[in-house]
Order: C-alpha cells, then sequence, then structure tokens
C-alpha cells in the first residue's frame, strides 16, 4: 500500500512538473527581420512576425509599438509603426535611412497602452516580458559616396581617341555607315548611376555630342562625352552638290597650262599689263565662283583668288594665280647691231652717211662757210706779208734786199 502511495506521489509530480516546462516554452513570438547595411537615402523593409508557440495556450489581441532612432531612419509607410491585432501575423514595414550611424529597431511593450492576451488573460507592463518573446534587429546606415568617376568606357563597334582615363572628360570617333553605336560605361562606385543621351542610338550624319553622366549616391554628377562623327557613302547626287572644283581656269592673253589637281599656278606680265581677265567654269555648273585680285596690278608679286563654293554651301575651294608684273623698261638706244647681218650693216652704214653729210650741210650753215673754204681751199703761197710779221723777232733786211734783186733780174731776162 504505502509503495502504491509512493508511486503515485511520483506520477502526480512528474506530471506537474512537465506540464510546468511545457507551459514554460508557450510563449508568444515577436520578431523583428529584415536588418543590415543601407545607404542614407535608401529606402528597406523589415518584416516583423507574431505568432504563439506551442499548442498549450492561445494568443488573443495584442497591442505593441515600435522603438528607433528616428535620426537615423524613418517610418516610410502607411498606419504607422502599432503593432496591432490578434492571432498570428506577418507584417512588412517601409523604412527609409536618413542619417549616418546604427539604430536598432525593436518592440516597445513597457508603457501604458500596450498589452498582450494570452487565454483570453490579458497582460500588461513588465509582465508582458515574462510572457512573450521579442527579437530585434539592427539597421546601419552608412553615408553616400561622392563618387561620380567611370572606371571603363568603350566603344565595342568602334575605338576612343584619346584612350579612356578616369580623369580625361572628352573624347572622339569616327563611324562610317552606320546609324547607331554600343557604349559600355562602369562607374567607379557600385551605387554610382550611370545615363547616356539616347542620340548614340540614332545617329546623324556628321558630329553627334554624345553624353554619358555619372551621378554618385550623394547627388555629385560628372559628365564625360564623346564627339562621334558619322561619315556615309555619299550618293551621285550629293556628291555633285558638295563638288567645289573647277573644270577650266583660264587668263585671257596669257598661257596657263590648268590642271584639276593643282590649286596654284603661276604668270609673269609685262609692265603695261595693270588688269587681267580671269575665267573660271565649275564642274557643278552651280556652284559659285568669285575672283578677286586680278585687277590694279601692281609691279611685283600680285594674288589672283578664285573661290569656288559647292552648290550645297558645304565645301569650298580656292585656286590661287600668282603674277609678277616686271618693273618699267627704260629705252636703250643702240649704236651698233646685235647681229652683223648684211642687211644691218648697210641700214647701219647708210644711216652714218646720213648723219656725217647732215653734219656738214650744218655746219656750213652755222660756220657762214668759213670752215668749209678752209678744209677744201688749197693752200695759198706763202707771201712776204706773211714774213713781215716776223720782222718784229727776226731781222730780214738782207733776205729782201736779195729777193727784191732776183725779181729785177727776172724781169729784164723777160724783157
Amino acid at each position: 500500500m504505502k509503495k502504491f502511495i509512493f508511486k503515485l506521489s511520483l506520477f502526480v509530480l512528474t506530471f506537474f512538473m512537465f506540464s510546468m516546462v511545457a507551459h514554460a516554452d508557450d510563449k508568444a513570438q515577436f520578431n523583428i527581420s529584415g536588418g543590415g547595411d543601407v545607404k542614407i537615402g535608401q529606402e528597406f523593409d523589415v518584416t516583423v512576425s507574431i505568432s504563439m508557440q506551442g499548442d498549450g495556450h492561445t494568443l488573443g489581441e495584442y497591442n505593441l509599438s515600435l522603438a528607433f532612432d528616428s535620426s537615423k531612419i524613418e517610418y516610410w509607410g502607411a498606419g504607422g509603426t502599432g503593432i496591432s491585432g490578434s492571432g498570428d501575423k506577418n507584417l512588412t514595414l517601409r523604412f527609409k535611412a536618413v542619417g549616418e550611424g546604427t539604430s536598432n529597431i525593436s518592440f516597445d511593450y513597457d508603457n501604458d497602452s500596450s498589452f498582450i492576451t494570452i487565454d483570453e488573460n490579458k497582460i500588461t507592463g513588465s509582465d508582458i516580458g515574462k510572457n512573450a518573446d521579442f527579437k530585434a534587429t539592427n539597421i546601419n546606415v552608412v553615408g553616400l559616396s561622392g563618387d561620380s568617376s567611370l572606371k571603363s568606357l568603350k566603344i565595342p563597334n568602334g575605338s576612343l581617341e584619346p584612350s579612356f582615363k578616369s580623369d580625361v572628360y572628352s573624347y572622339k570617333t569616327t563611324v562610317t555607315d552606320v546609324t547607331s553605336i554600343d557604349i559600355d560605361a562602369k562607374p567607379n562606385n557600385g551605387g554610382a548611376r550611370v545615363e547616356i543621351t539616347p542620340n548614340y542610338k540614332e545617329l546623324v550624319k556628321g558630329d553627334n555630342d554624345v553624353s554619358i553622366v555619372v551621378t554618385a549616391e550623394n547627388g555629385a554628377q560628372t559628365t564625360y562625352t564623346i564627339k562621334v562623327t558619322l561619315k556615309t557613302t555619299p550618293t551621285p547626287e550629293e556628291v555633285k552638290l558638295a563638288d567645289a572644283t573647277l573644270k577650266n581656269l583660264t587668263v585671257k592673253g596669257q598661257k596657263l597650262e590648268f590642271n584639276k589637281d593643282e590649286k596654284k599656278y603661276y604668270l609673269t606680265v609685262d609692265y603695261d599689263t595693270t588688269k587681267l581677265v580671269v575665267n573660271a567654269t565649275p564642274n557643278n555648273e552651280k556652284a559659285t565662283v568669285k575672283t578677286t585680285g586680278n585687277d590694279k596690278l601692281i609691279v611685283g608679286k600680285n594674288t589672283i583668288k578664285v573661290v569656288v563654293t559647292s552648290e550645297d554651301k558645304t565645301k569650298t575651294e580656292t585656286y590661287q594665280i600668282i603674277v609678277t608684273r616686271n618693273a618699267e623698261e627704260k629705252e636703250i638706244v643702240k649704236i651698233c647691231p646685235d647681229e652683223t647681218s648684211t642687211t644691218e650693216w648697210i641700214i647701219f652704214t647708210v644711216s652714218m652717211l646720213l648723219t656725217f653729210t647732215l653734219g656738214i650741210v650744218l655746219g656750213y650753215f652755222l660756220c657762214k662757210k668759213e670752215v668749209l673754204k678752209k678744209i677744201f681751199k688749197k693752200k695759198k703761197e706763202e707771201e712776204p706779208v706773211a714774213i713781215e710779221t716776223l720782222s718784229d723777232t727776226i731781222d730780214l733786211t738782207d733776205t729782201v734786199k736779195q729777193a727784191k734783186k732776183e725779181v729785177k733780174k727776172e724781169d729784164k731776162k723777160e724783157n
């Protein structure tokens, strides 16, 4: 009998202790999950899970609120941060990081409005913590990066000039007969945002400025630019419209050999030439031609410009004619002919004779014939008078007497 009572007492005690342990594990579970690192300005979600563990008790109504550091994070959802209802529940709450640092998100149950109900027993105050388990989460808010640079910039179907460097912001490339290109731009900071102007997918002929804008996490921006030059194979009509070349170039009265590949020519003209007539014919008859510098030529070097503008006004070609105008020549009288031809010698001899004769005639009239008389008249015998003129210096008395005697003798002989 005593053994039976002992066994019964032991069974009751064991059952009671088991029941107590089982009841100790039957607590309401209020869990918050979803913590981690977030950046300022980033929105993030946390999950609130409410349940009753074990089968021995029932979770009824409850009313709790969340506690967190509002200088680090803000509630960004609707309905507030109050947690109320009954039974098991899963809630998703949206927050936003606003300040650098760490914030804990937990349940605030130690206040006058907080309660939980277990098995229709309303529990408040510090007893809530004895009948429920609460799990919080930590949110680490990190500062935003100001890095708005690119780590790489590539054009798969082209090449950049110059080669890419993170601190070089202007590039250029040339493509032919395409309407779009691919651009691969990667930022140094993974949180930065890269935006490319859409014109790289709709290129037009000529220059296209494509901008790559990198926005850092803190809003700082850096812009990289690629000047994409699109060249297209022109049609025959486009070739004609853009033709600014000459078909022919002439100068009236001058010899100029035109060459379609030559843009500069040289001419020499005499002093009397002060103006040149330039005729320029373009390959496209609708192209315009303007000539300057062909009048009022100065002695020395002159530049005549022939400017051809294409019909579509996109191209111009300039042809130059370098004209040297000679200085004035002074008239030179030739005494002797340069060549000794028979005809020239005859003309020269006759001219000299005529000149000599004319000189004599003029001299005759100018000198009253006295000079000519002395040249052509025979000299008269010297007269005594001429000798007498020397009597002042020479004594000729005896000679004169002797001469008179001789004259008398001759007269006697004649008589």
